[in-house]
């Protein structure tokens, strides 16, 4: 009996099961350690460069790096406030899975992203005005000098920005690990579509 072609699907999935796994295994480590591991991501992407070149011509690879090109620019350009590990994942992730998957990943992982920064963000405000109030109730009809504690609310989220952007250590605790974004974004665009 003659051995039947793998249909596209079939096909498709040791490709979608190694775009999961760079994206996994990028993922626990971005969580724990605020890192990427760039062995494994390297050789992930080496490899994908000389299959899809392989498979689709070298036009494809170029296509399919994009998303993680265009990643790894913006962290040149903010300085690393955009991790450059990120981009390398998507990089690897990109030639494996294509230029479509990769650009969805992406849009998607930067929206969820947004959204999470979002509701910190928001909680972040409300917990510094409900010390606001506390202190003031607490303080009523004191008169005290200006100081650090005295700050209005507004003062010390001014403050809290200038320290992320100036890359102090309040980096680490407010910063998102962005790669658990690409593979949520990954996830979802596969099961769109």
């Amino acid at each position: 009996m003659p051995v039947q072609p793998l249909c596209s699907p079939c096909r498709q999935q040791p490709i979608n099961q190694m775009v999961f796994l760079i994206l996994l295994v990028s993922s626990i480590r971005d969580i724990r350690e605020r890192r990427i591991c760039l062995a494994p991501t390297l050789a992930a992407a080496a490899a994908g460069v000389v299959l899809r070149t392989i498979s689709a011509g070298a036009g494809q690879s170029l296509a399919a790096a994009g998303p993680g090109l265009f990643l790894l620019a913006i962290s040149l350009l903010s300085r690393g406030r955009v991790g450059f590990g990120d981009g390398l994942v998507l990089l690897a992730a990109g030639l494996w899975s294509g230029p479509y998957p990769a650009w969805l990943s992406l849009l998607l992982g930067l929206l969820l992203a947004f959204l999470l920064s979002l509701l910190k963000t928001t909680k972040r405000i409300q917990e510094s005005r409900n010390a606001g109030t506390q202190n003031e109730s607490g303080a009523a009809g004191a008169n005290r000098a200006p100081d650090a504690d005295s700050r209005t609310n507004e003062d010390r989220l001014a403050g809290e920005c200038r320290s992320v952007h100036e890359g102090t250590a309040a980096d680490t605790d407010r910063s998102i690990p962005f790669v658990p974004f690409l593979l949520a974004g990954y996830l979802l665009q596969s099961l769109l579509g």
